[in-house]
């Protein structure tokens, strides 16, 4: 109970930060536009089509303040990375087999056509990065603080669902443009929770599993495929034609998940019988 007080007050610090640098940015960003004379649509315009690197660089700056007064209590040299080489190993041919099938099957439940939008690469690349910076700064920071302020089994699980929902209700409130926030980035943030702890070999914290998810499947269906969560399919180059389903999505994650716990049973069982 002790340490899961501790997790709620550093992700209370992050969030609060996230918001106060956000509205930061985004006042600094609107005094300058309207000093230049420009009218307030032209503003809202810059701000949308913008929205990921503010975002980005307000995930990033909160993430490395508070990762700084959580480091101290490891006495550090170089606390991030020195933090992920805490990280657990993981089974990388596993864990490519089931994001692969993740996402090959999401793609062809969804039928991607190609979407009649410009091609813009910053754009595109903007939404790459800052997807990834989406997901993972708040993955980033649970498994630190699973490191830390390792959770009793009970209230692990508790955490692990109530993490995304926080992360989920921050986008949907602090996100001033975009708020196309839909139930499968609630699912990417759940899976990256919960693969920080299930995707390991020995059952300790691994940051390597959920890097892997959040390059191989949100960010190429974020990007890729018209599910971004602020801009949709504005500026991807394709976009899935049928769409794909939350349940859909979810059900395709409980049968990854599944594979994942089965190639670790039998890995266990061969080890016991080779003991």
């Amino acid at each position: 109970m002790k340490n899961f007080f501790k997790h709620s007050t550093y992700l209370t610090a992050y969030i609060v930060l996230i918001f106060l640098i956000n509205i930061s940015l985004a006042s600094t960003v609107a005094f300058f536009h309207f000093q230049l004379g420009h009218r307030l649509p032209d503003v809202e315009d810059w701000m949308f089509e913008h929205q990921w690197e503010i975002l980005s660089i307000s995930k990033v700056t909160a993430l490395f303040v508070v990762f700084r007064f959580l480091s101290i209590r490891g006495n550090f040299r170089r606390p991030f990375n020195d933090i992920v080489n805490l990280s657990d190993i993981i089974n990388y041919k596993v864990i490519f087999v089931g994001l692969f099938f993740l996402l090959m099957v999401s793609l062809y439940i969804g039928r991607p056509i190609q979407n009649d939008t410009d091609f813009y690469f910053l754009r595109l690349s903007s939404s790459a990065i800052g997807n990834i910076v989406f997901l993972l700064s708040d993955t980033f920071l649970w498994f630190a603080l699973s490191i830390f302020y390792p959770l009793e089994k009970g209230w692990k699980r508790f955490a692990m669902v109530l993490f995304p929902i926080l992360c989920l209700y921050l986008v949907q409130t602090f996100i001033l443009y975009g708020r196309n926030v839909d139930t499968i980035t609630f699912i990417h943030f759940l899976v990256s929770s919960f693969l920080i702890h299930f995707g390991s070999i020995n059952n300790r914290p691994s940051w390597g599993a959920a890097f892997l998810y959040s390059i191989v499947v949100q960010c190429s269906l974020s990007t890729f495929f018209g599910l971004d969560p602020i801009w949709r399919e504005l500026y991807s180059p394709f976009r899935l034609g049928d769409g794909i389903k939350s349940i859909e999505y979810m059900v395709l994650v409980v049968i990854m998940f599944g594979y994942f716990f089965y190639k670790k049973y039998m890995r266990m069982k061969r080890m016991r019988s080779v003991s």
